[in-house]
């Protein structure tokens, strides 16, 4: 049996190494060395076996892994958020005598306090904080490295306690409530069970870093009571796991152990880095090339404010353009629809639909739509060269409108001159964009001749491809899926006036695996997901018909009517304010929805409602976060809030979580409590050899219920509009000269 004195000697020990270690560890210490080593557990996270380190994965490192463990398999998504925070979802199928258990949970890892040379890393975590609370528990641990030597030690509350734990719970002093510790098992947050119990316990190990390449041993001691699981008594023959990881690639991971003392574990990870660059785009067309100009006006002398100080080109005047040169007389409507013509020819090979041109005394404009590339400061570039090839040498100022859902949404002006040493090398992206003039888009100066593209409007799309749809978070099974082939058409009949259907055809799927609704008591507006899933073979997917424009600067306007998603259709109206260099956002959105027949053909169920929402957009100026509150009205007539948290990289993936809570109770509800989950989108971009702008994404959540749902209805006036923005322009500036 094992010696609960020996435990406490090792952990002295233990303790010793990581205050005393750095007297007599001389080697020299690396934190990205640290960080790049760091394994997975079996829960996961950043860890050894059954036991968590203090240890974190790069800054964006994203996991997809399964373990098998006896009676469970895990899968889990863990995502290193920040440099100092740690997100895993997970769920974990126990399978029993007739049915499965499937248990889904969140855990949250937060760094203490950062390794150096003298110190250890800490950090203070919560396992299953959002789930069942089976597995619920919250640790502090700290880790420390000598060379290849990787030891950790930790407390633990809750799940990894022993059968009598070597500590009493030092919270017990301040209060009798933490005496007791109650799990939850709505789905709601445990905050009342968190660092409870009579005892805690003490747990740690040892990860050694083999000569071989990506293998690393692994040895912990792992206190944990597994007789008292909810679903079943567990025989722990040893306390003590022995494993190995092996890291072949970057980018996956395989681990094998031998725990509890008599069960074999195995696991498979697959690893990314959100921060990946794209592809190389070894197909995509070479921007345009452009010569320079030679033209007295290079040499002109340089202007002078009243100041004595040197005008710049964004000040007034065009670069080189003298105070006393002679004003040039206004371009014939003859020579703007001749540069015009070639213009819009040009601009589709550079992955650009042309709208209009005007062409003033001095300043050249084109109104594009993009097709291809998603980088805002591509477009730019790409237009500018363009017109660039093909506007007279007297043109000092390119100007370039990007238009969106037949919105302007921002009107960039570049100095020719600058543009022209940009594109031959003598000149920077950064110099360019700081020369120019970044604003909104304004009506068109008297001296300018418009020219309109003929070609633009009405404007048709269509697409016929295979589509996969997914289902994840069902309680039979955490993922299915269908196959389906994807008609789509469209036109855009005016600037801003689109309609659009989506036909989709059933090829394969396995929704027949779902058996249950909600458990709740209101109305069942997505708990019901389960029949259109299994009676829509052909549907009518969406059919819509959109309205967008913009009434003013920074204010902008939708209206819809039409099939909006696969359950609700109706009519909505949007209204968005958001200024160009602003954080901030704020939109309203209101809509009266009928419920869909199950078929998702043409008619109706007996359900309407009216819903909408306020919402509050913020970019946070840290890691490219961004948080959402949505407040008001839900399709089951619940009132709330819905809070968001996303990070987006700067290669365009976005990750992000959420909650909602409304004034249903958790009994109405119904199993897990509350809305949750987390979502990706992730740009195909990232994948192919050539760009696109196209994008694909999933939502992840723990149990589809009525509370807290909102209507789907695209396009949202906020992801519209956020190619019009400053920080959009800036994301990229190296690709101007692309």
């Amino acid at each position: 049996m094992w010696c609960r004195k020996t435990l406490i000697a090792w952990s002295v020990v233990l303790a010793y190494l990581l205050a005393a270690g750095p007297v007599w560890a001389q080697e020299s210490w690396n934190r990205d060395l640290t960080r790049e080593r760091a394994t997975t557990n079996d829960f996961g996270g950043a860890g050894l076996l059954q036991t968590r380190t203090a240890r974190f994965f790069e800054e964006g490192r994203f996991t997809f892994g399964a373990r098998f463990l006896d009676p469970y398999q895990t899968y889990y998504l863990s995502w290193q958020v920040l440099p100092w925070l740690e997100a895993t979802f997970r769920y974990a199928k126990e399978e029993l005598i007739g049915t499965d258990f499937l248990d889904k949970s969140l855990d949250l890892k937060f760094r203490l306090l950062e390794e150096t040379r003298h110190r250890p890393e800490i950090a203070l975590g919560f396992q299953d904080i959002l789930g069942t609370g089976v597995f619920s528990s919250e640790y502090i641990v700290a880790s420390k490295r000598f060379g290849d030597l990787d030891l950790s030690l930790g407390v633990v509350w809750g799940y990894g306690v022993g059968s009598d734990g070597l500590l009493s719970n030092p919270f017990t002093w301040l209060s009798d409530r933490f005496d007791k510790r109650v799990n939850n098992f709505t789905g709601d947050p445990g905050f009342k069970a968190m660092f409870r119990g009579p005892e805690i316990d003490l747990f740690g190990g040892i990860e050694y870093h083999t000569p071989v390449k990506g293998l690393s041993l692994k040895v912990e001691y792992d206190p944990n009571d597994y007789r008292r699981e909810r679903r079943g008594k567990l025989v722990q023959d040893l306390p003590v796991n022995f494993g190995l990881t092996y890291r072949p690639w970057d980018w996956v991971e395989a681990s094998l152990a031998y725990e509890r003392g008599n069960t074999v574990m195995v696991s498979l990870a697959l690893r990314t880095d959100l921060n990946s660059a794209p592809l190389p785009k070894t197909a995509d067309p070479p921007p345009t090339p452009i010569t320079r100009r030679n033209t007295h006006v290079e040499h002109a002398p340089a202007i002078r404010r009243p100041d004595g100080n040197a005008a710049t080109p964004a000040s007034g005047l065009a670069a080189g353009e003298a105070a006393n040169d002679p004003p040039r007389d206004p371009p014939t409507p003859k020579e703007a629809r001749a540069i015009a013509r070639k213009i819009f020819a040009a601009l589709p090979e550079q992955g650009l639909t042309g709208i209009a041109f005007r062409l003033g005394r001095r300043r050249a404009t084109v109104v594009v739509t993009p097709e291809r590339f998603p980088e805002t400061a591509r477009n730019v570039g790409r237009a500018a060269r363009v017109v660039a090839s093909h506007a007279p040498p007297n043109i000092e100022e390119i100007s370039v409108v990007i238009r969106a859902q037949g919105i302007d949404l921002t009107s960039v002006t570049l100095v020719r001159r600058h543009l022209e040493d940009l594109a031959l090398g003598s000149g920077s992206p950064e110099e360019t964009l700081r020369s120019a003039r970044i604003r909104r888009p304004r009506p068109r100066s008297q001296d300018e001749v418009s020219i309109e593209n003929d070609g633009a409007y009405p404007r048709f799309d269509w697409s016929l491809r295979p589509g996969l749809r997914h289902h994840i978070g069902a309680p039979e099974h955490p993922y299915l899926f269908q196959i389906w082939a994807r008609l789509a058409g469209g036109v855009e009949v005016l600037p801003g006036l689109r309609a659009g259907a989506t036909l989709g055809f059933d090829i394969y799927n396995d929704f027949h695996r779902i058996t249950r609704g909600s458990k709740g008591s209101l109305a069942p507006v997505r708990s019901n997901l389960k029949e259109y899933l299994q009676q829509g073979k052909t549907v009518l997917a969406g059919a819509q018909t959109d309205y967008v424009f913009s009434p003013g600067p920074d204010w902008y306007v939708r209206a819809a009517v039409g099939y909006f998603e696969r359950m609700f259709g109706g009519v909505s109206g949007e209204v968005l304010y958001r200024r160009q260099d602003s954080r901030w956002a704020v939109g309203l959105e209101l809509s009266h929805v009928w419920q869909r027949d199950f078929d998702q053909l043409l008619s109706f169920r007996d359900y309407d409602t009216t819903t909408g929402h306020v919402s509050l957009y913020y970019k946070l100026p840290w890691h490219g976060l961004e948080a959402v509150i949505h407040g008001g009205r839900y399709l089951a007539r619940d009132w709330g809030a819905t809070f968001q948290l996303a990070r987006r990289f700067d290669n365009g993936i976005e990750l992000g979580g959420f909650f909602t809570l409304t004034d249903a109770s958790s009994v109405e509800f119904g199993e897990g409590g509350f809305d949750k989950g987390i979502f990706l989108r992730m740009p195909l971009n990232l994948l192919f050899p050539y760009s696109t702008r196209k994008s694909v994404g999933a939502v992840f959540r723990p149990l589809t219920s009525d509370g807290g749902q909102r209507v789907n209805v695209s396009p949202k006036l906020y992801a519209i509009t956020g190619e019009g923005q400053l920080d959009a322009l800036y994301r990229h500036p190296l690709r101007l000269r692309d």
